[in-house]
């Protein structure tokens, strides 16, 4: 459900959360018109409680600052602002986050998606429990080694899709310094596909 046209939330001192208790399978889509709100979480209760399954979603996507976005158990989408987002999804829903750079996503037990519209970077530990990467048409997503499912271990990036079209997807993975402990790293596990 939107804001309606006009409606302005200004959060005050501390941290401020919006919880969205919706059981309808609806999205929250919030305008640029919030504003000092840290934290829009899925709540199955006013008091902001994650315990039941609900599917709704979030979408902060007008918002002019960054914020926390957090799932519950469920199936959500959590799309992010265009600033750094931390998205959390331990609540252990099936999760999908549209993301950006300097974004942070701990997702959960269950399988994790992240959606990547434009070219992305992600340092070592931005990533946390997301197995799926859907990569836009022509972008690229660089990652840190420690981020790759490479031995099959599960709950790190294990498949990188991307669009069939005539633009090419790059996954780029860094990390594994010479002389570090990891010098060189198996990535058979990971499947890539367009």
């Amino acid at each position: 459900t939107d804001h309606a046209a006009g409606e302005t939330i200004t959060g005050g001192d501390g941290d401020d959360v919006i919880n969205f208790t919706s059981e309808l399978g609806q999205t929250l889509v919030l305008s640029a018109n919030v504003t000092g709100v840290e934290t829009i979480a899925i709540a199955t209760s006013a008091g902001g409680g994650t315990a039941g399954t609900t599917n709704e979603s979030i979408n902060a996507s007008a918002l002019t600052y960054g914020v926390t976005l957090v799932a519950g158990a469920g199936t959500h989408t959590l799309t992010g602002t265009a600033f750094a987002d931390t998205f959390d999804g331990t609540a252990n829903g099936t999760n999908t986050f549209v993301v950006g750079t300097g974004d942070t996503i701990l997702g959960s037990t269950a399988a994790d998606t992240i959606e990547v519209a434009a070219t992305t970077v992600f340092n070592a530990a931005q990533i946390d429990d997301v197995e799926t990467a859907e990569l836009a048409s022509g972008v690229s997503l660089t990652v840190d080694y420690t981020d790759v499912d490479s031995a099959g271990a599960g709950n790190l990036l294990l498949t990188v899709t991307g669009v069939d079209d005539a633009a090419t997807e790059t996954l780029i993975v860094t990390g594994g310094n010479t002389g570090a402990a990891v010098a060189a790293q198996d990535f058979s596990g990971l499947a890539l596909t367009d």
